[in-house]
Formats: structure tokens, C-alpha cells, sequence
């Protein structure tokens, strides 16, 4: 894998942090949870420039589609764009946004519920196209506008489609994290460099430079193998490095929740300051699917080592 972006990827990327320099942000995030919890003007933005259009785009691919998720999450953008822009279309569908992601029939906190068109839909082994009936106990405190669901089935997709559906969602669910948790790990490396005590910043403390470079080791870690993931062909190989990138950004999510808030002290705390809206949507993505020990730990487990019986001679 080339780990540098090439001239096409690297024009994408600036492209679109122009864009979301203007149309995403901190304060435009909280100025769209008191109003509508989606900002359409963004999506139609996106929209305009094929942004969802990318993944089946023989010039580009789902690993631009990764890259441009990565700066919306980055960006704190509100929108739904992994659902619309990469799993849907990974899957063959053409779907109109937004999408929701949800993986049981009900009782269940799901992401732009309240919003979405339409949702995807994991149930026991099969996949689904359902609609939504009905949202209820809304929340706009994780970042993202949260409910409770009520589906209903319209399309089975089938066992493979649902196999792939896991994938995709567990690249785009990594993804969000990794953009999130970078920022975050910024916002704190930029607070403790301008905080001084004792006559010097704290970000000159040997120890507190250790913490921040974990953190940023971590960071580069979920990116990279996220990116690798949406990469590959094989579908094996792909579920494989899937579960992987899943596993170690929703492990990066749990640490650098703690671990970046204790960092910035008092100050992290408080619901004024832009570091909660990076951490608390790491908590709402970090659950999706099960979380570390309830889905993809243990299925990379089973992939890495019992793909094969043990032949003993």
C-alpha cells in the first residue's frame, strides 16, 4: 500500500476542507443540533461536488470516499455521508440520503433516525432495506441526533449482502472515529502548548508529550488500517482487515476519550469547550455494532486464527 496520496487524492482533500472550512465546525455543529440535527445545506454542498458519487468512480474508489469521510468527521460535518456515500453504494444500492445505520429491529439509539430516509439494517444473518416508522427519546447530546427506533421490513438483501454490509459499516464507523480522535488529540496538543504553568507550556512536560505521541500513534494506526481495509478486493482479506480497523479505532476511541480529557484538565469538562462534541460522538460511533468486545475483536479472533481446521499428523 502507497502511504503517500497521490496529486488526484491530494486535490480531493483540499478540495473539500476549503469546503467544510465554510460550511462545517464546532459552532455550526451546535447551531444545527438546537435546529434540524442535519445540516442539508452540507450535504447538498457534497452533493454538488460528486462527493457521493465517489466510491463507484473508477478515478477515485471507496478509499477517496474514506479520505473525504475522514475530513467530515474531522470537521465535525453533520451529516450522514459513510451510509450514503460509501456503504450503500459498496453494497449496489442507490439509496436517498440520509441513510441510518441499525443493527437490531428495536430498542435501539440509532444515528440521524430521526432524519434518515431510509435505514440499513443488520437482523440475526440478514440484511434489509427498512423504513422507518417512528423515532422516539431523541437526543442531540452525543454530538449526533440519537433515537430510538421502530423499523419496519421492506427488502431483504440476503447473507452476503449482510456479510458486506458488516464490512463497509465497520470501515465507516472506524473512519468517523479516526477523524474525531484526530482533531481531538489537536485540540489538546494546542491547549496544553498554550497553557503555561510554572513559567513554560505544559506540553513541554516530558510526560505529557509521551501521553499526547500514545494517542497520535493510535490515531495513525486506526487511519492507516482503516484506509488499508477499504483498499482491498479479496473479500476474505477485506472482512479480515475490516474487523482489524474496527477493533483498533473503537480500542483508540475508549482511551483517548479518558486520556485527552484528562489531559486538558477542568477545562475538558465543560460543555462550552469543543473537545466534548469530538469525544462524546466517539462514544456514540465506539458502540455501533456491539463495540470492541461484542463484535469485532472477536470476529478478527475467529477470522486471523480459525479461518482453517488444524490439520495434526
Amino acid at each position: 500500500m502507497d502511504f503517500e496520496l497521490d496529486d488526484v487524492e491530494k486535490a480531493l482533500v483540499g478540495g473539500v476542507e476549503d469546503m467544510l472550512h465554510k460550511h462545517a465546525g464546532a459552532e455550526r455543529l451546535r447551531a444545527v443540533m438546537n435546529g434540524s440535527g442535519y445540516d442539508t445545506e452540507l450535504e447538498k454542498r457534497l452533493d454538488d461536488a460528486g462527493m457521493y458519487d465517489l466510491a463507484t468512480d473508477p478515478d477515485a474508489g471507496p478509499v477517496a470516499t474514506v479520505l473525504v469521510q475522514e475530513r467530515i468527521a474531522a470537521r465535525l460535518g453533520a451529516v450522514s455521508f459513510g451510509p450514503r456515500a460509501l456503504i450503500a453504494p459498496m453494497l449496489g444500492l442507490d439509496l436517498e440520503g440520509p441513510i441510518a445505520l441499525a443493527s437490531q429491529w428495536c430498542g435501539q439509539r440509532v444515528r440521524f433516525a430521526g432524519q434518515a430516509r431510509s435505514a440499513l439494517v443488520l437482523a440475526d444473518s440478514s440484511a434489509f432495506v427498512a423504513t422507518i416508522d417512528k423515532v422516539s427519546d431523541e437526543s442531540r447530546a452525543f454530538g449526533y441526533p440519537v433515537a430510538t427506533v421502530d423499523l419496519s421490513k421492506k427488502d431483504e438483501l440476503g447473507p452476503e449482502v449482510a456479510a458486506d454490509l458488516i464490512r463497509w459499516w465497520r470501515i465507516s464507523l472506524a473512519t468517523d472515529i479516526a477523524g474525531a480522535a484526530r482533531s481531538a488529540l489537536w485540540l489538546t496538543k494546542t491547549h496544553l502548548t498554550d497553557r503555561i504553568q510554572f513559567g513554560k507550556p505544559i506540553a513541554t512536560k516530558q510526560a505529557v508529550q509521551h501521553r499526547l505521541a500514545t494517542i497520535y500513534v493510535r490515531v495513525e494506526a486506526a487511519t492507516w488500517l482503516t484506509r488499508y481495509a477499504a483498499s482491498l478486493t479479496d473479500p476474505v482479506q477485506a472482512r479480515e482487515a475490516a474487523a482489524g480497523a474496527a477493533t483498533t479505532a473503537v480500542g483508540l476511541a475508549h482511551d483517548a476519550i479518558w486520556e485527552l480529557h484528562q489531559l486538558t484538565g477542568a477545562t475538558g469538562f465543560t460543555v462550552e469547550y469543543d473537545l466534548q462534541l469530538m469525544t462524546m460522538r466517539m462514544h456514540a460511533v465506539r458502540l455501533e455494532l456491539g463495540g470492541v468486545s461484542g463484535s469485532h475483536a472477536r470476529e478478527l479472533a475467529k477470522m486471523r486464527w480459525f479461518a482453517a481446521p488444524v490439520s495434526v499428523s
